[in-house]
C-alpha cells in the first residue's frame, strides 16, 4: 500500500492511470467478525490520494501462500500476507497426506499453502465461529464494497489474488471449487442470484443455492476474476471456461510471467512463447463472456526483455494492465532502485523507458492496433495507432509522459492533427480530429526522443 500520497503523484507524473492496491484479510478481520475501521480508514485515504491525481483504483484482495502466518519452516512467513492466523485451521494441515504433499511441491505449491485453501474451500469452522472461514472472507470483501459502492475512483475489486488448488485433480478444481466460491461474493455484493434460490443465512455457503444478499446492491463497479495460480506456471487455464455468473461487468485477470515463472521441467518448457498468455486469455475470457486485464506481470532485473516482450504482447492483443510492482525493498522487480530511505534509492531508467509510454487517453472509433517501442540506444520511442471511424465527432487524444521531448506527429487517412498540448508537468496531449463517418480508417504515428534524467 502507498506510504503517502506523494507515491500517486509519482505515479501520475509518470503517465500511468490505474493503480492495483493490494489490502490484506488479516488487517481487514483481525478477529473474527470484526472489521477494523482504522485499515478501512487506511484504505479510503489511499484512494482519494489516487482520485487527486485522476487515477483509478482496483481494490485487489491480495494473499500469497494464503497466509503470513504459516510456519512451513522456508520463511514464507517473513514476506507474505492474506488470511488472518485464526482462519489457519491446523487440523487440516496436520491431516495433509504426505503423497500429496510430494507432488504438489512437484508442481511448485507449497503443500501448507494448499492444505489451508483445502479448509478455506470446504468453508470449514475455526474454533467458537458461528460460520465458515470462506463464509468470512465473502462478507470481509462484501464490507469492502459496501464502503466503496458509491465511490467512481475505484474502478473495480479483484477477487482474490492467484487462488491455489486444493486437490491434485486441478482439471476438475475450477469447476468444482473456485468458481462457485466467486460467484458467492458475486451474489453477495451485487444481489444477482443466477436463478438460484437464496440460501438460509444460518447456512449460507452451499452448491444449489445462491449465497444470501447482503443489501449493497453494487451493480456498477467491475468484478475482476483470477484463474487458478497454476496458470502462472503454464501460460493457460487448466479449466474448462464457461459463463459463470449473470452479472456483466467481469474482468478475466491473469498473472503474465512468462519464462520467469513459467514451468521447466529436466529442461522442457511447455510453452510457444510470449504471445501464448494472451491468446489463451483471450479465448477463455470470450468463453466466460468477460473481458482481460493483466494485473500482474513483470521481470527480474536482470531480464528486463521479458517485462519488453510481454508488454509488446499486450499492445499486439490491445490489452491493459497493471505492473508488478510500484516499490520493493531491494527485490529489484519495482519500479525504483533499492529501498525507500537508503542512499541511491533511485527510479529505475530502464523500467521507466519500458513502462512510462506513450498511449490513448481516447480513441474516436475502433481501435484497431497499437504499438509502441521505447527509447533505445539513441533512437526515439515511437507510437503507431490505426483506428476504423464509426461516426464519433469527439476526437482522439493520445498522451506523451514527460520524459520524452516533444513529439514529432503525423496523421494519415480519415483524421488529422488539430493540437499538441502541454502540461505543467511536462507531459504532452495530442488531439486527433477524424471524419464523422464509419468504417473508414486513419492512422498516427508519433515519435519522440528521451529527455536526460533517465540516463543519470
Amino acid at each position: 500500500m502507498p506510504a503517502a500520497g506523494n507515491d500517486l503523484a509519482q505515479i501520475r507524473a509518470l503517465g500511468f492511470n490505474l493503480v492495483r492496491l493490494g489490502i490484506s484479510w488479516s488487517l481487514l478481520e483481525p478477529q473474527p467478525g470484526s472489521f477494523s475501521e482504522e485499515y478501512l480508514r487506511r484504505i479510503e485515504q489511499v484512494v482519494k490520494w489516487a482520485a487527486e491525481q485522476d487515477i483509478w483504483v482496483l481494490i485487489d484482495f491480495h494473499q500469497d501462500f494464503y497466509s503470513y502466518s504459516l510456519d512451513n519452516g522456508s520463511k514464507i512467513g517473513s514476506y507474505v500476507d492474506g488470511a488472518p492466523p485464526w482462519a489457519v485451521l491446523n487440523a487440516s494441515i496436520s491431516s495433509f497426506p504426505l503423497w500429496e504433499q510430494w507432488l504438489f511441491g512437484k508442481v511448485g505449491f507449497d503443500w501448507q499453502t494448499v492444505a489451508a485453501f483445502r479448509a478455506f474451500y470446504n468453508n470449514e469452522r475455526p474454533v467458537g465461529s458461528p460460520m465458515g472461514i470462506q463464509e468470512h472472507y465473502i462478507r470481509a470483501v462484501a464490507s469492502v464494497v459496501a464502503r466503496f459502492r458509491e465511490n467512481r475512483s475505484v474502478l473495480g475489486f479483484e477477487l482474490m489474488n492467484e487462488p491455489a488448488p486444493s486437490e491434485l485433480d486441478v482439471f476438475a478444481f475450477s469447476d468444482k471449487l473456485l468458481y462457485p466460491f466467486y460467484k458467492r461474493i458475486v451474489q453477495a455484493v451485487t444481489g444477482i442470484n443466477d436463478g438460484m434460490v437464496q440460501c438460509p443465512m444460518q447456512a449460507a455457503v452451499g452448491d444449489s443455492c445462491a449465497f444470501p444478499d447482503l443489501g449493497i446492491h453494487d451493480t456498477r463497479h467491475l468484478i475482476f476474476f483470477e484463474p487458478m495460480a497454476l496458470r502462472n506456471q503454464l501460460d493457460f487455464s487448466v479449466q474448462t471456461s464457461r459463463p459463470w455468473t449473470n452479472y456483466t461487468n467481469i474482468v478475466f485477470s491473469p498473472h503474465t510471467y512468462t519464462y520467469s515463472f513459467t514451468l521447466d521441467i529436466d529442461g522442457f518448457t511447455p510453452i510457444t512463447g510470449y504471445a501464448e498468455s494472451l491468446d489463451s486469455a483471450w479465448r477463455e475470457a470470450t468463453a466466460m463472456r468477460s473481458s482481460v486485464l493483466v494485473t500482474e506481470f513483470g521481470s527480474a532485473p536482470d531480464h528486463l526483455e521479458r517485462s519488453g516482450n510481454i508488454s509488446l504482447q499486450q499492445d499486439l492483443h490491445l490489452t491493459s494492465s497493471t505492473f508488478w510492482v510500484w516499490k520493493e525493498g531491494h527485490g529489484g522487480w519495482g519500479l525504483w532502485i533499492g529501498a525507500s530511505g537508503e542512499a541511491g534509492f533511485r527510479l529505475n531508467g530502464d523500467r521507466v523507458r519500458q513502462l512510462s509510454r506513450a498511449r490513448p487517453l481516447a480513441v474516436a472509433g475502433r481501435l484497431l492496433s497499437l504499438r509502441y517501442v521505447p527509447a533505445l540506444a539513441g533512437r526515439n520511442s515511437s507510437l503507431n495507432l490505426s483506428v476504423e471511424t464509426n461516426n464519433v465527432t469527439t476526437p482522439t487524444l493520445v498522451y506523451v509522459p514527460a520524459h520524452l521531448h516533444t513529439p514529432n506527429i503525423s496523421v494519415f487517412g480519415a483524421a488529422w492533427l488539430v493540437r499538441v498540448t502541454l502540461a505543467p508537468d511536462g507531459s504532452h496531449t495530442v488531439t486527433v480530429a477524424s471524419e464523422p463517418s464509419v468504417g473508414q480508417l486513419y492512422f498516427i504515428a508519433i515519435s519522440a526522443g528521451e529527455r536526460s534524467f533517465l540516463h543519470q
